[in-house]
């Protein structure tokens, strides 16, 4: 809901994403404090107001960290385009999670030509940190950083497993580690791609995994094609 004024806040339901126009409130100012105050009280969501030239006081910091009201300032921000941006994304969360899905399947529709493609292409379109391993445990392409949470106990047990499928866990920093094999025949899989992303709702999730799973049946088709060729070549 577009805001004007700081007391407006009293009225709005909980729950409410307030974005106030331009010029009605500054971080710097007490105002801030008091719109922090009345959110908490009312249940909103999260602040967001127009980019200030000054820092926000560490105070006013504090007291959005204390009550856990996300302040967001944003540079030559247009309400009424915030509003409208922001809009079904906060009415139908699950939205986000449908375009996910479907940009998977535009971008995966014809296979990556090598594993660093890939990788490339899922990141944009999960918007995580991924990277591709093998069965041994081995960076084979993508985040340093996802390599080595794979190599956790837990991902150890999804990699080692002679039924390989998809699987998650949570770190102790509260991160989430997706792992999906890529399979081109029955058994255990030779190569794992793995993601990781800051604790998400579990829809969110759910996106990401099918979104990799369609990552990892396009490189499987890249595989498969791979095979044929150098089996051709061997008959030759």
């Amino acid at each position: 809901m577009p805001c004007a004024d700081v007391h407006w806040i009293q009225k709005l339901p909980p729950e409410t994403l307030v974005v106030f126009t331009r010029g009605a409130i500054r971080a710097e100012h007490l105002s801030t404090d008091l719109a922090i105050r009345l959110a908490h009280s009312t249940g909103a969501s999260a602040l967001v107001m127009e980019a200030s030239t000054q820092a926000i006081p560490l105070a006013t910091e504090i007291l959005a960290d204390r009550l856990s009201i996300p302040l967001i300032s944003i540079e030559s921000m247009d309400a009424g385009v915030i509003v409208a941006a922001c809009d079904e994304y906060v009415r139908a969360p699950e939205i986000s999670a449908l375009r996910i899905v479907t940009d998977a399947v535009n971008r995966f529709r014809t296979p990556p030509g090598n594993a660093q493609q890939l990788i490339s292409a899922l990141n944009r379109t999960i918007q995580a940190d991924t990277a591709m391993i093998d069965a041994e445990g081995r960076l084979v392409a993508g985040a340093e950083h996802c390599h080595a949470l794979a190599g956790m106990a837990e991902g150890r047990s999804l990699i080692s497993a002679t039924q390989p499928r998809p699987g998650s866990f949570i770190t102790d920093d509260c991160e989430s580690v997706v792992l999906q094999p890529i399979q081109i025949a029955h058994g255990s899989a030779n190569i794992w791609l793995v993601a990781v992303k800051a604790t998400c709702p579990s829809f969110l999730l759910d996106a990401i995994m099918q979104a990799m799973s369609v990552a990892a049946l396009s490189y499987s088709v890249l595989l498969a094609s791979r095979t044929a060729h150098i089996e051709r070549e061997s008959r030759h």
